[in-house]
């Protein structure tokens, strides 16, 4: 289960939203999706951030992971550290492999984020779906109908 104390949106990030401030990073299932992180890029300090836009990107083992702004509100800090050894997403992604802090500009938008228990229920079901896929595909390159 999710920390319960943070909130998410469907893009697999965390938000501790706090006194008008949030702090942003990924989620462990997000991670284990992309894969670990190798490099990290993400906004300057002073940058202004609209819900849904670019907010940086992971680049994984798997692919690169770009970062969507889950609420609007100016960049206030960058986590270097993050950024300098993105090994710290992986290690801990909640505490020290947070991303950036962001000054809030509707506190309302919160509300449109998940609980951790609504997150829980929407990665199970993208899990139970994933699973669905490669069965699928299992049983078509049974059949011979997968080309390779």
């Amino acid at each position: 289960m999710p920390p319960n104390e943070l909130m998410y949106n469907e893009t697999h990030v965390w938000v501790h939203g706090e006194d008008g401030t949030a702090v942003i990073g990924v989620t462990e299932y997000g991670l284990e999706q992309y894969g670990d992180v190798v490099a990290c890029e993400l906004p300057e300090v002073g940058a202004d951030l609209t819900h849904g836009d670019d907010m940086g990107e992971l680049e994984c083992t798997r692919g690169v992971w770009e970062l969507y702004a889950p609420l609007d509100g100016v960049v206030t800090e960058v986590n270097q550290s993050a950024a300098q050894h993105p090994e710290h997403i992986n290690e801990d992604p909640y505490g020290d492999g947070w991303l950036i802090r962001l000054s809030v500009k509707d506190k309302r938008q919160l509300e449109h984020l998940l609980t951790a228990e609504e997150y829980e229920t929407l990665i199970t079901e993208e899990a139970e779906e994933e699973e669905e896929e490669e069965e699928e595909e299992e049983e078509e390159d049974e059949f011979g109908l997968l080309e390779e």
